[in-house]
This record gives C-alpha cells, sequence and structure tokens, in this order.
C-alpha cells in the first residue's frame, strides 16, 4: 500500500509539471502578455459560454448597413459569467449599521464611470449579504453602462476554465477572455488558496486589469490574510483598494430584514411574531 501510495503520488507530481510546463510555453506564444485587444468577429481563439451561463454585457451595433468587403468591426465576445439573481438588487438589499460602508461603497463602484475603489474586497460570513451585493453592482451597471463588459464568476469557475484552457491548449483565448473585461468580479476568492497555478495565472490577470484601470471586485469569507495557503503578492494586491466586512446584523436590522422579506411575501404578521424571530433567529 505505500508503495501504491508513492506512485500514485509521483504521479500527481508529474502532472503537475507538465501542466505548468504547457502553461508556460503557452504564455511565451502569446503575442500580448498584458492586456490584450477585444475579439473579432468569429475569432478563434474565443472560449465558448458556458451551459446556462448568462452575459451581463450588452453587444454593440453599428449603424447603417455594412458590406461584405468592409473591415469587420469590434464585437464583444460572450463572456462566460455565472447567472445573476433578479432578486439581488440595491432596492432590495437591506441597510443596517453592521453593513453600511460595504453597501455605500458597492454603490459608488457601481454608479461611477471611473474606477474609485480598486480592487472593492468584500468579506463576512455566510449569509451576510456578499452575493446579493456582487449582483447588485451587475444588474446597476448592466443598467446604467449596457455598453460596459462585466464579468462575474465564482474563483471555483475561474479555477476551472484555467485548467480547461490548459488542457485544450488554449491560454490566449483565455487570457484574453478574462484580460478583456471592464469590470471582473469574483465570488468566495478563497477558493484559489493552496492552488499554485491558478494563483500565478490570476495574478497577472489582476495586473493586467489593474494597469489597464479596470474595475475589479471580489468577495470572501475572512480577510485576505487570514486566507491560508494564499500567496503574500496577492494578499498584498488583495488589500491594495477598499477592504469592507459585513458583519452579523443586529436586532433593528433584522426586524427591518423581516419586515422588507414580509412585504416581498405580500404577507401581515404581527409586530410580536416579527419581533420574536428578530430574537431568535441571528
Amino acid at each position: 500500500q505505500d508503495a501504491d501510495a508513492e506512485a500514485d503520488q509521483r504521479r500527481r507530481h508529474d502532472r503537475d509539471v507538465q501542466a505548468r510546463l504547457a502553461e508556460a510555453h503557452l504564455e511565451r506564444q502569446a503575442v500580448q502578455p498584458g492586456v490584450l485587444p477585444r475579439a473579432r468577429r468569429g475569432h478563434a481563439g474565443a472560449a465558448p459560454a458556458d451551459d446556462g451561463a448568462h452575459a451581463l454585457a450588452h453587444h454593440q451595433h453599428a449603424d447603417g448597413a455594412e458590406h461584405h468587403h468592409v473591415e469587420e468591426r469590434h464585437r464583444d465576445i460572450d463572456l462566460p459569467g455565472a447567472p445573476l439573481d433578479d432578486r439581488f438588487t440595491f432596492d432590495r438589499f437591506v441597510v443596517g449599521k453592521p453593513n453600511e460602508l460595504a453597501h455605500a461603497a458597492a454603490r459608488r463602484v457601481a454608479e461611477a464611470g471611473a474606477v474609485t475603489f480598486n480592487p472593492l474586497f468584500l468579506y463576512g460570513g455566510t449569509g451576510l449579504g456578499k452575493t446579493h451585493l456582487m449582483c447588485a453592482i451587475a444588474h446597476e451597471v448592466r443598467q446604467t453602462r449596457p455598453e460596459a463588459r462585466v464579468l462575474y464568476l465564482s474563483a471555483e469557475k475561474f479555477m476551472y476554465r484555467f485548467v480547461t484552457a490548459l488542457r485544450q491548449k488554449d491560454m490566449p483565448g483565455f487570457k484574453e477572455l478574462f484580460r478583456s473585461v471592464d469590470m471582473l468580479m469574483v465570488d468566495d476568492v478563497q477558493f484559489i488558496s493552496g492552488k499554485d497555478s491558478t494563483q500565478e495565472e490570476f495574478f497577472h490577470t489582476f495586473n493586467a486589469l489593474f494597469d489597464g484601470h479596470k474595475q475589479i471586485v471580489m468577495t470572501c469569507d475572512r480577510p485576505a490574510s487570514e486566507i491560508p495557503g494564499l500567496e503574500h503578492r496577492l494578499v498584498s494586491r488583495f488589500e491594495w483598494g477598499l477592504v469592507t466586512e459585513l458583519e452579523a446584523p443586529d436586532i433593528e436590522t433584522r426586524i427591518a430584514i423581516l419586515r422588507n422579506k414580509q412585504e416581498q411575501l405580500n404577507l401581515n404578521l404581527p409586530d410580536e411574531i416579527i419581533n420574536y424571530l428578530a430574537e431568535k433567529i441571528r
């Protein structure tokens, strides 16, 4: 059994080495290592959209008729982001003292044309509204700046697309996809901890977007400095902009959340019931 375990460990090590070598080789072949240009119509390197995923950015259409001999115009490639929950908007987010700073920062990022806090790093426990604010930002940008290319996805999905690009030898397409957006939103960024190759690629993606003055928004379940296995250079970059915590709601905020939920569900609960639930639910 020890021999089998040792052999299995050697095989995993060999696969990791091969993946890194392949990644390094493909990076050397890339024409432009920094911010890549947007894909042209029919670009062969553009990664296809995932099943069930929705593009947050609207395609721009040129005015007037186009002739077949005219140079092809730029268009946005489909963005394989995660679907947005229509319920997660700013209007439905209950603001209280424990989350007012995070809400204000999210509002500022969504409404400002220029990059303000970069990156915006939201952290807190499960169920405190991090994903709600992420979706709210995306909804707001889609409504007010439909030409903006916004990509919202989980860190796990980023890793999956990175591994797929390595396996399919399409790193130039991967780089073009992630480095040509106007706003990159990554949920649960703690999931890249301990994954060296993914962290390496995320580091370069972060740098390319930051240097290109593109907005980056991330959520996490803890401060970046407390993520085990996260490279120090990423910790440093995650703290470059605004880091804000969403804390557990106090009694007043819990009552407000329950009243808001009551209105959404068209219910009419007595105040005693609402106060009782607010006291018991934490």
